[in-house]
């Protein structure tokens, strides 16, 4: 059996519809005077955005070894919640010396996003000569200018549950995967339901290729 298993870093991106790129330009567009951050901003990790995430999986499957193996698809850098709440003012068009009012909260019960730092090693992927292309800062601030001009952010409760089949921009579609993306299902969809509608994106598509869930 030849499969590879994927751990990445937090996963950015135009299509978000969480995460605290998409909570603070969401915020920040309803309230500008105003910014809550959960924690006291000073959490740190690695972002990676949807791009470099797809590079290195093709990149993988071409080079790694048969059998099973494991691979952490990664920054070499970080970022703190204060410096993407930086971006997100910087993003969202607000005047220079207009900086929202910043309220920290803190959480009870601990939670993904009180988790003080991230750390996690790409050094198996660059082995096989893949690198990285955005920063942590970087990835998160394409993420957020995508993300602003998305309808649906000026209304939380109207965010699009519908499925919609999307192809990567990568090379080699052909020979290997058919990406696509499943918007807040929910949970009654089975895994079974969910991979016959991802061979329907395959064969829309016209293409052959395997399907990797990841969580």
């Amino acid at each position: 059996m030849t499969a590879r298993a994927f751990r990445f870093a937090n996963v950015v991106g135009p299509r978000q519809t969480h995460g605290v790129g998409y909570d603070f330009v969401r915020r920040l567009r309803q309230d500008p005077t105003r910014l809550r951050i959960l924690g006291d901003g000073s959490q740190s990790k690695s972002y990676i955005h949807v791009e470099d995430i797809l590079n290195a999986m093709f990149l993988a499957n071409e080079r790694c070894p048969g059998g099973l193996r494991r691979v952490n698809v990664a920054t070499d850098d970080y970022i703190t919640v204060r410096e993407i709440a930086d971006l997100a003012a910087e993003v969202t068009g607000l005047p220079a010396g207009n900086a929202p009012l910043r309220v920290y909260t803190v959480a009870t019960g601990g939670g993904r996003a009180m988790c003080p730092s991230c750390v996690s090693t790409a050094s198996k992927i660059k082995s096989l000569g893949w690198s990285c292309q955005r920063s942590s800062a970087t990835a998160v601030r394409d993420a957020m200018i995508a993300m602003r001009e998305k309808s649906h952010m000026a209304d939380p409760g109207s965010a699009p549950t519908a499925v919609e089949h999307l192809l990567p921009r990568a090379p080699k579609l052909d020979r290997w995967i058919s990406a696509s993306s499943c918007r807040r299902l929910n949970e009654a969809v089975t895994v079974g339901e969910f991979v016959d509608w991802c061979q329907e994106g395959l064969k829309r598509a016209g293409v052959t290729g395997q399907i990797l869930i990841v969580r």
